[in-house]
């Protein structure tokens, strides 16, 4: 899901309802997230929080961490799901097994972390190099895991016409 909007829009104050929602709604054991908050406020009254999957990232390499994480998780859910003969987590569910939690990973800010992050081996952003990305996202496609992912980047800034 992707969140987008102009800056002071009050995409963080979404994202920030949408984790109260997730807690309320859900108990530890079935719905756990991974916080990428680069600008250190937005999620900084969760840091001790039983729902985090992983502790709260605010740099490149903590995120990048959280992502390599995700991409483990989802690898060892596919063997999961394999070994006992489902194609998806749907058909796990449809049989009453539900002993999987969601994994929900938010980024606030992720514009920033794309344009900021370190330098990769190719010379270009180590945050989008793409290598996770393309692995997290060919594994979504092929299974539905539980294992989401919102994003919430500001405008792109461009030379171009403005267009809101």
């Amino acid at each position: 899901m992707l969140v987008a909007g102009a800056s002071g829009s009050g995409k963080s104050e979404w994202l920030k309802s949408l984790v109260a929602s997730l807690a309320f709604l859900n108990a530890p054991e079935r719905v756990r997230l991974a916080l990428v908050d680069p600008k250190i406020l937005t999620f900084s009254s969760v840091e001790s929080s039983p729902y985090l999957w992983r502790p709260l990232a605010t740099d490149i390499d903590a995120t990048l961490a959280v992502l390599e994480s995700a991409v483990s998780e989802m690898e060892g859910r596919y063997r999961i799901l394999a070994k006992k003969g489902f194609v998806s987590i749907s058909d796990c569910i449809k049989t009453g097994r539900i002993d999987l939690s969601f994994i929900v990973l938010v980024f606030d800010e992720f514009a920033d972390l794309v344009l900021t992050g370190g330098a990769a081996e190719d010379g270009g952003s180590a945050f989008d190099s793409g290598k996770t990305w393309d692995r997290r996202a060919s594994l979504t496609r092929a299974i539905r895991r539980r294992v989401e992912q919102v994003l919430a980047p500001r405008r792109a800034r461009s030379t171009g016409p403005k267009v809101d």
